[in-house]
């Protein structure tokens, strides 16, 4: 995943050695805590010119809400993830999604689409809440599996995943800090 920022010198470095591996491929997108490099006025161009810079680009992502650390931009995030997701259709792009303590203002917006009009989705976060496993459902999203979802604490989590269709599940890495603090950076077993 790639958040784009102000330094178009940076965005240009990173699609340049993301070119450079032909097995590399990627997702970008200005996700909740970006929200202060994306201008709405020029998004949707700047996002299609990075875009099409490479053929190495997945989706957008990884978009979302965030009511943990940047509540205080919520507005900013909903107007940012409504111009992305509007991008990824036109493109016919996948987004990659997630909620941080927004699972029902997630589920709120999303439900302000006509389910034709979204892009095809992929939920990157744990299933928190019923709410946003029935979301996954119910938007015929992706899910991805992080290791994460192995620690005791996420045992709901896990018996949520369990009832998405297998079909839809996609590995993932998920993030250096997602394993138990003893173990940082390493995966879960």
């Amino acid at each position: 995943g790639f958040e784009p920022q102000d330094d178009d010198v940076l965005n240009r470095t990173v699609i340049e050695a993301i070119k450079s591996m032909i097995e590399v491929y990627c997702i970008i997108g200005y996700g909740p805590r970006s929200v202060k490099y994306a201008r709405p006025e020029t998004l949707a161009v700047k996002m299609k010119g990075l875009i099409s810079s490479t053929d190495q680009v997945l989706g957008l992502g990884v978009l979302g809400l965030d009511m943990h650390y940047a509540a205080y931009t919520l507005d900013q995030q909903k107007v940012i993830l409504d111009i992305q997701l509007k991008l990824a259709s036109e493109l016919g792009l996948m987004a990659y999604i997630n909620s941080e303590k927004a699972d029902d203002e997630l589920c709120e917006f999303l439900q302000g689409y006509e389910k034709g009009k979204l892009p095809k989705l992929v939920y990157a976060g744990l299933l928190t809440s019923d709410k946003i496993a029935q979301a996954v459902n119910d938007y015929d999203m992706h899910l991805c599996l992080r290791p994460e979802l192995t620690y005791e604490a996420n045992a709901e989590a896990l018996a949520r995943t369990k009832a998405i269709n297998p079909v839809r599940w996609l590995p993932a890495s998920g993030l250096p800090h997602s394993a138990p603090s003893l173990f940082s950076g390493q995966w879960n077993n």
